[in-house]
């Protein structure tokens, strides 16, 4: 017996339940798929990155790939694409077992595989291939390797094996097609492999879930990180695949997975959702020390443009970038000189260019400064481009009041306003308030005065007198009417005081209605519904007011009387409804959901449901629907067919399009189905139809050979009561 075989089988008899399992982790959710071409556009491809991927193919069987969901707590990736040796389906399962190994596929033609494996022992190859254009420098995407050799098959011949294999312009490497394989350990030329990656070689880009049996076997400890969520015994951490590439030529990519010397034991690869794209080297940002803005100015606060890597190129690749600088704003006149390129080492994210502004007397408009990183964009990536504002210090940052009224003995709250000032800013108060705003409460006009000062030291004072106005009051009453369908009623509100006001009522007594932040005057209030409006507070910008009153609003009703008969058989079209409208100010528009209705009474129906709108001469609305019950069980009758079938009299086959052929036409319903049948004057059989029913192929007859004359069409109808019916007409070919 093969000796592998018999290791399963002892790590399968030592296997227990891990008792210690976070049961509030997330099962891994698997769903196949049936097309390729839109798994990989609308999962993998990052949706804004503008790069273009055309010839998608599955390489091995379809069975095997898939779209993941739910997968942060199994491999700290959400959703995206996998493809497996094995079955799919058991990707989700509880890792009960040392040795999971699903349905098997055979080979597929992978010679890139087996030349970076070295050995052409390969089974269950699967994966996905395609062309792509990249828009920029760098390509990429994120990935996770999960194992069912892991852990007591490491440094062994089973070695499953995956890879990432780009060819194209640029790429000179030694295998198939002269590809490379892109799937490395980061910093590093090694591929990711079981025998790479795994609990004693680069151990920090591995994730133990092992069960017990396993652990015991490798002598490792027994600490798995999703047992209850993915069924591999382990697996890689998120990874990210990166290539440099030529801008705008086309490249070929083929990710694919295999099993290595046996079929057993299945592997995967997991592609991060969204997360193939192409992008630039490195990008930059403006900066302003301290701020959330982008804006300096002379004297005051400190600007910087941040160069960064990109999310691709990562700490450990150096990288030497020239940009150009433009803008409205004059290098060594108003800000000095800086470089025009950059170079971040190997082990750093970003550099920094500190921009000093040069102050000077000018008075001058808003001026900027732009960087930008010259990349090839192939028609849709636009420049990644930071601004950087400059404006000159403001010495009069413009403190003032507007005119404020106060009611005696009530509390108010007030500010200035400042209209070029520098946040954050600084309040001094004659009052000895040091806030934004002052709250108090005065019964004859007082004054104040505030000075403000900005984060540029720009200072500005204001006075203002406060005084005191009558308490606003506001007395509401009318009586109106509403109703359904019309367009609401306002109640014109003149408002005393200060804008903004606000107004809260109920409507017979139900919770209070708020409006606040009201800035017209006259206020169009609108009656919407009917009940007793009552007014239960009124303020003005600054007072609590008085207001009192109420309004009335009719509800203007009609009504109806319903009657419904019911068909007399099954489906039979011979039931109706009848209407009796009751109020209401005549006269009245009808709309039936059957087109072309509009009276009281609706005659000739099927059972089912029939809507009705129903408006008054003043725009008042009633909406219903209407049920028309089935006939009752089992009743049975005679349907009348003459007007649910239409034999044309006459047809000319003479090829010029015009009543060229001969059909019957039935009204489904009635009628479930027929036949027809054309006899000459004598009894010959010229035409014999196959069956139609509603929904299926309409079935013509074109004269063929026969000649000019009177033919006798025989019609023959299965009705929807169950019943057989014939009917004849005589039809005239015509040549």
């Amino acid at each position: 017996m093969n000796s592998r075989f018999i290791s399963l089988h002892c790590l399968l008899i030592l296997a227990v339940f891990h008792t210690r399992i976070a049961l509030a982790q997330s099962t891994i959710q698997i769903t196949p798929t049936n097309d390729i071409e839109n798994l990989v556009l609308e999962e993998f491809i990052k949706q804004d990155s503008c790069i273009e991927v055309f010839n998608i193919q599955a390489i091995g069987e379809l069975e095997s790939i898939g779209s993941f969901s739910n997968g942060s707590d199994a491999i700290n990736i959400d959703k995206g694409l996998v493809f497996t040796t094995g079955n799919l389906q058991d990707i989700g399962q509880k890792n009960s077992g040392t040795g999971t190994t699903g349905a098997l596929y055979g080979r597929a033609n992978a010679p890139y595989l087996r030349q970076a494996v070295g050995t052409p022992n390969i089974h269950d190859v699967v994966g996905i291939e395609f062309d792509f254009i990249p828009t920029n420098r760098l390509v990429g995407f994120n990935y996770v390797f999960a194992s069912e050799e892991y852990c007591e098959f490491v440094g062994s011949e089973f070695n499953d094996a995956f890879g990432f294999f780009v060819s194209g312009p640029g790429i000179e490497g030694n295998g198939f097609d002269n590809s490379i394989n892109i799937a490395k350990i980061p910093e590093s030329d090694e591929i990711v492999s079981i025998n790479n990656v795994n609990h004693l070689n680069n151990s920090n880009y591995f994730v133990n879930n092992l069960n017990a049996a396993d652990a015991d076997a490798c002598e490792i400890i027994y600490a798995p990180q999703s047992p209850n969520v993915i069924e591999f015994d382990g697996f890689t951490r998120r990874l990210q695949a990166f290539l440099e590439v030529i801008p705008c030529e086309t490249y070929h990519i083929r990710l694919v997975v295999g099993d290595v010397s046996d079929e057993i034991l299945d592997s995967a690869v997991f592609l991060e959702g969204k997360s193939f794209e192409s992008t630039g080297i490195a990008n930059v940002r403006a900066n302003v020390v301290g701020r959330e803005d982008y804006t300096v100015y002379e004297n005051c606060l400190a600007g910087e443009f941040v160069f960064s890597k990109s999310r691709l190129a990562g700490r450990g690749q150096a990288v030497g970038l020239k940009y150009t600088i433009q803008g409205t704003a004059t290098m060594g006149v108003d800000y000095e000189i800086i470089p025009d390129s950059i170079f971040i080492a190997q082990n750093r994210f970003n550099e920094v260019i500190p921009i000093t502004i040069i102050p000077d007397t000018i008075e001058e408009d808003r001026e900027y400064i732009e960087i930008i990183i010259e990349t090839i964009t192939c028609d849709c990536i636009s420049r990644d481009t930071a601004i950087l504002y400059i404006e000159d210090t403001k010495e009069d940052i413009g403190v003032a009041f507007e005119e404020i009224l106060v009611c005696s003995g009530q509390e108010f709250t007030f500010g200035p306003s400042v209209a070029t000032a520098v946040s954050p800013l600084n309040y001094r108060w004659s009052t000895g308030d040091s806030t934004e705003t002052v709250t108090d409460q005065i019964t004859m006009p007082q004054s104040y005065q505030v000075t403000v000062s900005d984060f540029c030291g720009a200072k500005d004072s204001a006075l203002i007198e406060v005084q005191i106005q009558d308490i606003p009051s506001l007395v509401v009453e009318g009586n109106f009417d509403w109703c359904e369908g019309r367009k609401p009623k306002e109640l014109l509100l003149d408002l005393p005081g200060q804008a903004p006001w606000s107004i809260n009522y109920s409507i017979d007594n139900t919770t209070p209605i708020l409006i606040e932040n009201i800035n017209t005057n006259p206020f169009p209030l609108s009656l919407n519904q009917a009940g007793n409006y009552q007014f239960i507070g009124f303020k003005d910008e600054y007072c609590t007011g008085r207001i009192e009153g109420a309004v009335f609003v009719e509800a203007l009703l009609f009504d109806l009387n319903v009657e419904r008969f019911s068909p007399s058989c099954t489906a039979a079209n011979d039931g109706k409804i009848e209407l009796d409208i009751i109020g209401g100010v005549a006269p009245f528009v009808i709309d039936w959901s059957i087109e072309n209705e509009s009276e009281t009474i609706l005659s000739d129906l099927l059972a089912g449901d029939y809507g009705v709108v129903i408006t008054d001469d003043l725009g008042c609305m009633i909406r219903d629907s209407i049920q028309v019950a089935d006939a009752p069980t089992n009743a049975r009758c005679r349907l009348d067919v003459n007007g649910s079938l239409y034999i044309p009299s006459a047809f000319s086959p003479n090829e010029d399009r015009a009543n060229d052929e001969f059909t019957v036409y039935p009204k489904y319903g009635v009628i479930k189905q027929l036949s027809f049948q054309i006899y000459d004057r004598w009894g010959n059989l010229a035409f014999q139809s196959d069956a139609i029913e509603q929904g299926g192929k309409t079935v013509f007859w074109d004269g063929g050979d026969w000649q000019t004359g009177v033919y006798l069409c025989i019609v023959e109808m299965e009705l929807s009561n169950g019943s057989i019916e014939y009917v004849g007409r005589d039809i005239v070919l015509l040549r």
